[in-house]
């Protein structure tokens, strides 16, 4: 939790302990060893799946984890019910290879200097960094623009800002040393709420449609002769390579079209039903992660799911959103 501030630490905490909680008995001792790994890929994998075990649990599904399947030693991650209606899940996390999500030393002393010295913010500052920092730097010149940023522009003109045209509107700022740039966003924290430092995501060089399209390409050559009993299967990705979806449309079906046409999935995952993918779900922004369900054409969706075709946050879904956040 290195990334995340003081203040943010205890709740998610209490987070985890919660998801955890929820899990049955007999799987508690593999998924908490698997919590105390040293590799943060492991660990936000594990951590992602008790996210979607809980989410499919609040959307009033039954589910089993690693069920046995026909004809496969493999195990996916869940067996979902709802109602009548049964749908497979495979829960994974894109973005985490060394060039795609993790800075170095230099850049996490850089975002460190950034949560102490502005420790008051009035919104939300989400950070995203392209390139590689290659030294230290001083303090002074690391906080300034983010200082600056958050003088400038008062909480009512960041929700204006946002009312315009969302985060593509948001007042930023920017770090550059090299090839190495440091971006910050402001979002509107909730009605008297601090707001916090978010990230950073990676992105700019990092081409998150290749990081998703090589992720599911990956999944579905996995299940890609499993019988399923005709029931959907889908798959669930964070995607920590961006803390936006501009590349998803892109990795998913290809060359997008003006009609409005059912579209279909790219042919290297045809057999996947449905992709869920939530943008960034580490960390430091599990509330703001934003969710949304995508249908690989007219393929069949449980009714559980369907409302997710629309864009969520996860905190919203999973019930750890502060009163009066949207």
């Amino acid at each position: 939790m290195e990334r995340c501030s003081e203040d943010d630490v205890e709740p998610r905490r209490r987070w985890i302990e919660a998801w955890f909680a929820e899990l049955p008995c007999p799987v508690r001792l593999t998924f908490e060893r698997r919590l105390r790994s040293r590799r943060f890929d492991q660990f936000a994998s594990v951590l992602f799946e008790m996210q979607v075990h809980s989410l499919l649990r609040r959307l009033g599904c039954a589910v089993e984890i690693e069920p046995t399947l026909a004809h496969t030693r493999n195990r996916i991650d869940f067996r979902a019910r709802s109602g009548d209606q049964a749908f497979y899940v495979e829960a994974t996390v894109c973005g985490l290879g060394k060039s795609e999500l993790r800075g170095n030393d230099a850049e996490d002393d850089a975002v460190r200097k950034i949560r102490e010295e502005i420790p008051l913010l009035h919104s939300h500052l989400w950070l995203e960094a392209t390139g590689e920092l290659n030294r230290m730097l001083p303090k002074e010149r690391v906080v300034a623009p983010f200082r600056a940023l958050l003088e400038e522009y008062t909480p009512e003109d960041v929700r204006r800002r946002h009312g315009e045209g969302g985060m593509w509107n948001a007042p930023q700022a920017r770090l550059t040393d090299g090839n190495w740039v440091l971006t910050g966003s402001l979002d509107p924290a909730p009605d008297g709420a601090a707001g916090h430092v978010v990230g950073p995501a990676r992105g700019g060089a990092v081409d998150f449609s290749k990081s998703l399209r090589e992720k599911l390409s990956d999944k579905a050559g996995k299940w890609k002769n499993v019988d399923f009993d005709g029931s959907p299967f889908l798959v669930a990705v964070n995607d920590c390579s961006s803390l936006r979806h501009r590349h998803t449309e892109g990795a998913l079906f290809g060359r997008t079209t003006s009609d409005d046409a059912p579209r279909e999935f790219r042919r290297a995952f045809s057999n996947v039903d449905g992709v869920l993918v939530v943008s960034n779900a580490v960390l430091g922004n599990e509330i703001n992660a934003a969710v949304q369900l995508y249908r690989n054409g007219d393929a069949q969706i449980p009714a559980c799911l369907r409302h997710l075709e629309q864009p969520y946050r996860l905190g919203e879904l999973l019930g750890i959103a502060p009163r009066g956040s949207t």
